[in-house]
């Protein structure tokens, strides 16, 4: 068996849907032997090269630039055509809606079974029209026919699902965002004496929404209207990060907030198990299914989150998480201070987050999406 895997940005690039991309593909190649082709960007720099990982054969295609996080180059046509040719799978799968390279394999896959993966839930910006009058016409004019081309569509969350046509609903399956389950932490007492509060994203301006500003504004509201200490880590990297620097700069918060840079496997797990919260603050419903939600469950911290789209279909108020409204960095304040001082409450959120992640390890993925590839191909 042999699939291809098409996806703008792959492994080790850092990002949610890279993440997915790489442990499904990781899976199928441990689990059942299949043969893995990844075609993707080369993210680092502007040619072309291949390369093996765990396995897996990874064709990196040079892009000629850039539009917000899309990477793009009109000749992949030709060349991602002649590498089907060359490599002949029995299957392909894109990975969306970062828009160009998966509407190309729609394109070129000729009569080979085609399968979507959809990972957001929006494609929209916040508070941007002009930028969303493009997408606009691309959903239009561009990801119908994607969409359209393919046998099945694999979303990461219910909320996509429940947000889709009556129709498109029929071939849509749910494989959700996940974690290994090495780490997850066993059931222990949990005893965090520090107020550190911890935000984890990548730091690029394409990726302002995650409401990061909002965040550290919430800590310049915590710290003068409730006179305590608080340590805000931002664990991270990207072209925006100094415009975050200047932001608390501005505030004149620096005390209280720290930049640890980009922390990968352990050096994060070890930062985020030492926080007493996790901080996600989306002002958009972008992210279909936020992989920190199981990074926080699974090391036993509780989380709070702006109450958007698709987080309420995630995460249980006051169950397993607290929600609050988004865009306030007051309330936002108001509910860090609420969860640092009930610690019933705290402990009532970590323990029923840690019995939630159990569903989601990539294991369990991995089986589901063997046995929809298996269909679609027993269906040829």
């Amino acid at each position: 068996m042999k699939i291809m895997i098409v996806a703008p940005y792959f492994y080790p690039k850092i990002g949610g849907m890279e993440n997915y991309a790489y442990n499904i593909a990781k899976g199928l190649k441990e689990e059942y032997n299949w043969e893995i082709v990844v075609i993707t960007s080369n993210h680092e720099e502007k040619k072309y090269k291949e390369k093996k990982i765990n396995g897996i054969k990874i064709y990196l295609l040079p892009r000629w630039f850039k539009i917000s996080n899309t990477p793009i180059n009109p000749l992949w046509f030709f060349q991602i055509k002649r590498i089907i040719k060359n490599e002949r799978p029995d299957i392909i799968n894109a990975n969306t809606p970062v828009p160009f390279i998966s509407d190309i394999a729609a394109r070129v896959c000729g009569d080979l079974p085609f399968i979507l993966t959809y990972h957001a839930a929006s494609l929209y910006k916040y508070k941007n029209p002009i930028f969303n009058i493009l997408i606009f016409l691309y959903k239009i004019l561009i990801e119908r026919n994607t969409i359209k081309k393919a046998r099945i569509i694999i979303v990461v969350s219910e909320f996509i699902k429940i947000k889709s046509s009556k129709n498109l609903r029929k071939k849509m399956y749910v494989i959700y965002n996940s974690i290994s389950e090495k780490d997850i932490l066993p059931k222990t007492k949990i005893k965090v004496k520090n107020n550190k509060i911890i935000f984890l994203a990548s730091l690029d301006k394409a990726h302002s929404w995650k409401g990061l500003d909002d965040i550290i504004e919430a800590v310049k509201w915590y710290v003068q209207n409730f006179n305590e200490n608080i340590e805000l880590l931002i664990v991270g990297d990207g072209d925006y990060k100094k415009h975050y620097k200047k932001v608390v700069e501005k505030l004149k918060i620096g005390q209280y907030v720290k930049f640890v840079g980009a922390k990968f496997g352990e050096d994060k797990y070890n930062l985020l198990r030492k926080a007493k919260i996790l901080l996600t603050y989306p002002k958009t419903a972008n992210d279909a299914f936020p992989t920190v939600f199981l990074e926080a469950w699974a090391s036993l911290v509780p989380i709070i989150s702006s109450n958007i789209g698709p987080i309420p279909h995630i995460v249980d108020d006051r169950k397993n998480g607290y929600l609050v409204k988004p865009d306030s960095p007051k309330e936002l304040a108001e509910g860090i201070y609420n969860l640092i001082q009930n610690n019933k409450l705290r402990n009532k959120l970590i323990i029923n987050g840690l019995y939630k992640v159990r569903d989601f390890t990539w294991n369990k993925q991995t089986i589901k999406t063997k046995e929809i590839i298996m269909g679609v191909l027993n269906e040829k």
